[in-house]
């Protein structure tokens, strides 16, 4: 899975975990469209980023402990060939 979509679908849980998504782990990985496994991944990278995730069992949703935000920026730039060649050997 390439580095964008790997972001989206980590701002794609975390929008799941604000609404409150009712369901198993199964569910929030098929709403992902990704294995168990990989939301279980997804979930401590989130950790990792400061986050304390619960599962609540009578609610049957994931919930954040702590206040925690995500803000995820990606910025690409293409260079074309003629900036390319106006940069390429000149001193």
């Amino acid at each position: 899975m390439s580095y964008i979509k790997k972001v989206q679908k980590m701002e794609q849980l975390h929008k799941l975990i604000l609404n409150e998504f009712r369901g198993s782990a199964k569910d929030y990985a098929e709403k992902l469209r990704i294995s168990r496994g990989s939301l279980f991944n997804y979930l401590e990278d989130l950790k990792q980023a400061g986050a304390v995730i619960s599962y609540c069992r009578n609610s049957n949703c994931f919930t954040y402990v702590n206040q925690f935000e995500l803000e995820l920026r990606v910025y690409s730039q293409a260079v074309n060939s003629i900036e390319l060649n106006s940069s390429g050997g000149k001193e």
